[in-house]
C-alpha cells in the first residue's frame, strides 16, 4: 500500500502532463506529433494517478495496468520524437524497440503477479529512452534547434537512471516493484516529476523551434512563388508585346513589298511583251529593267530590315562578332545601294585598313540604312559624302554620312526609335532603318549621333569600338 502523503505529488505529476498536453494543442494545433505527445501525456497522467490514489490496497491487476499505460505512453513519445523521420523512412531498430515496449506492457497485463514486473518495466523504459534519444538525434525536424541537446541530455540521464535500477530488479535483486519501500516513494516521484518537466519543456521548445523554422520556410516559399508568378506575368506580357511587334513588322513588310513587287512584276512583264513584239528600243528596255532592279533592291532592303528588326525588337539576336576589315564591309554596303544612286555617293577612307570585332551582316545593314536614309531625304542631284575613319582618342571606327536636308522638320530626337518614321511620312518606309542603326551601335558598344550645321547639312556618325 502506498503512503497517502504522496497524493499531492501524483496530482502534481498528472496535472503537469495534462497542462503541457493542453498547452501544446492550443499553441500548435494540427500537428500530428503534438497529438501523439498529448496522448502520451494523458496515459502518463492516468498511470501515475492510479498508483497514487489513496487506496487501502491497490489491486495487483490495477498496478500492472498502470505500468502498462506508462509503457504505452512512453512508446507514443518515441513516435512523437520520430514522427517526421518515420513518415519518410522506417528505421528498423527504434521501431523494433517500440514494438518490444508494447509487448512488455501486454505481458504485464497477462501476468500481473510475475516477480519480473520491475524488470519488464525498467527494460521497456530503457528501450523507450534509447529509441527517443535516437530519433531526437537523427530526425531532421529537430536539427539545429537548441532544445535538441536539452532533450538528448534528459533522455540519456533517464536511460542511465532506469538502467541502474536493473541490478535491483528480480532476479538480479530483491525488488519486484518500482518503489523499494514507502520511505522512498516521495523521492522517486520528485525525481520523476523533475525529469518529466525537463522533457516536457524541451519537447515544447523543439516544437516551437520547428514551427518557427516552418514559418520562415513558408514565408520564403511564398515570397519565391510570388516572385516567380510576377516574373511569369512579366514574361507573358513581354512575349505578348514581342508577338504584337512581330505582327506589326509582318503587316508593315506586307504593306511595303506588295506594291513594289507588283511594280517589278509589271516592269518585267513589259520587258517580256516588248521583247516578244520587238516594239521597244534597247535603251527603253534597259530603263525598264533598271527600274525593276531598283524596285527589287528596295524590297530586299525592306525584307532585311524586317528580319533584323524582328530579332532586335525581341532582344533575341546577339551580335556574331568576328575580326573584320570595316572598309570591306562599308564597300559591300555601297554595292547594296541602287546602282542608279551609287553615283551620288562620294566615299573616302582615311586609313589603309581598320579592323574591329563586329557582326559583319548587322554592320553592313546599318551602313546601308544610313546611306539609303541620306539618299532618300536629300534633294535630287545632291551628293552624299561617306567617310570611314579612325578616332584614336576614343579607339573607335567612325562611319560618317553627310547630306543636304530636303526637310529639316524630320530631324528630331525620336528618329532612332522603333517605328518613329516612315508610315506617316510622305517619304514612306517602315521606320526601321535608323532603329536598326541605333541597335547595331548599342550591341557593339558604340554610338550613333547626328548634328546639323547652318547650311542645312546633316551629319550622322556611327562609331564602333575597334
Amino acid at each position: 500500500m502506498l503512503d497517502t502523503t504522496i497524493l499531492p505529488l501524483t496530482l502534481l505529476f498528472s496535472g503537469q502532463n495534462i497542462i503541457f498536453a493542453v498547452l501544446l494543442l492550443v499553441l500548435y494545433p494540427g500537428r500530428k506529433d503534438v497529438y501523439i505527445w498529448s496522448c502520451a501525456n494523458v496515459l502518463a497522467a492516468i498511470s501515475v494517478a492510479i498508483v497514487g490514489a489513496p487506496y487501502e490496497d491497490i489491486p495487483i491487476w490495477l498496478a500492472s495496468f498502470s505500468a502498462t499505460l506508462s509503457l504505452f505512453g512512453g512508446a507514443l513519445r518515441v513516435l512523437a520524437y520520430g514522427y517526421s523521420k518515420i513518415r519518410m523512412r522506417c528505421d528498423t531498430i527504434p521501431i523494433i524497440s517500440v514494438w518490444i515496449t508494447f509487448l512488455l506492457g501486454i505481458l504485464l497485463i497477462i501476468f500481473p503477479n510475475t516477480p519480473f514486473k520491475l524488470l519488464l518495466l525498467l527494460t521497456g523504459g530503457v528501450f523507450i529512452c534509447l529509441a527517443s534519444l535516437y530519433f531526437t538525434l537523427t530526425n531532421e525536424a529537430w536539427a539545429g534547434i537548441k532544445a535538441q541537446w536539452i532533450s538528448v541530455i534528459a533522455l540519456a540521464v533517464s536511460a542511465v537512471g532506469m538502467g541502474s535500477r536493473v541490478v535491483d530488479a528480480y532476479p538480479f535483486g530483491p525488488y519486484t516493484t518500482f518503489m523499494k519501500s514507502n520511505s522512498d516513494q516521495a523521492t522517486n516521484l520528485v525525481m520523476l516529476i523533475s525529469s518529466s518537466l525537463i522533457i516536457q519543456v524541451s519537447f515544447l521548445a523543439l516544437i516551437a523551434g520547428r514551427s518557427a523554422r516552418d514559418q520562415i520556410f513558408f514565408e520564403r516559399r511564398a515570397a519565391s512563388l510570388e516572385a516567380r508568378t510576377l516574373a511569369l506575368a512579366e514574361e507573358r506580357e513581354r512575349l505578348l508585346d514581342v508577338a504584337a511587334e512581330r505582327m506589326s513588322l509582318l503587316r508593315m513588310l506586307t504593306h511595303e513589298v506588295r506594291q513594289p513587287l507588283n511594280n517589278a512584276q509589271a516592269a518585267l512583264q513589259t520587258i517580256l511583251n516588248d521583247l516578244a513584239s520587238g516594239t521597244r528600243s534597247p535603251e527603253r528596255l534597259i530603263e525598264v529593267a533598271n527600274r525593276a532592279q531598283r524596285t527589287v533592291g528596295n524590297v530586299v532592303l525592306a525584307i532585311s530590315n524586317s528580319i533584323i528588326g524582328a530579332t532586335l525588337v525581341s532582344s533575341g539576336r546577339q551580335p556574331a562578332l568576328e575580326q573584320s576589315d570595316v572598309h570591306s564591309i562599308a564597300r559591300l554596303a555601297i554595292l547594296d545601294i541602287d546602282p542608279a544612286d551609287v553615283g551620288r555617293i562620294t566615299d573616302r577612307y582615311e586609313q589603309d585598313a581598320i579592323f574591329a570585332a563586329v557582326d559583319p551582316v548587322l554592320l553592313r545593314l546599318a551602313i546601308r540604312n544610313l546611306l539609303e536614309n541620306a539618299l532618300k531625304f536629300s534633294p535630287l542631284g545632291k551628293d552624299v559624302v561617306f567617310v570611314v575613319g579612325l578616332d584614336e582618342q576614343r579607339m573607335v571606327a567612325t562611319f560618317t554620312i553627310s547630306n543636304t536636308m530636303a526637310d529639316q522638320s524630320l530631324m528630331n530626337g525620336d528618329m532612332f526609335g522603333y517605328e518613329k518614321r516612315g508610315s506617316d511620312s510622305r517619304y514612306g518606309g517602315m521606320g526601321l532603318g535608323l532603329f536598326i542603326v541605333k541597335r547595331c551601335a548599342e550591341l557593339h558598344g558604340g554610338d550613333i549621333t547626328y548634328k546639323v550645321d547652318d547650311v542645312n547639312i546633316v551629319k550622322f556618325e556611327l562609331s564602333i569600338p575597334c
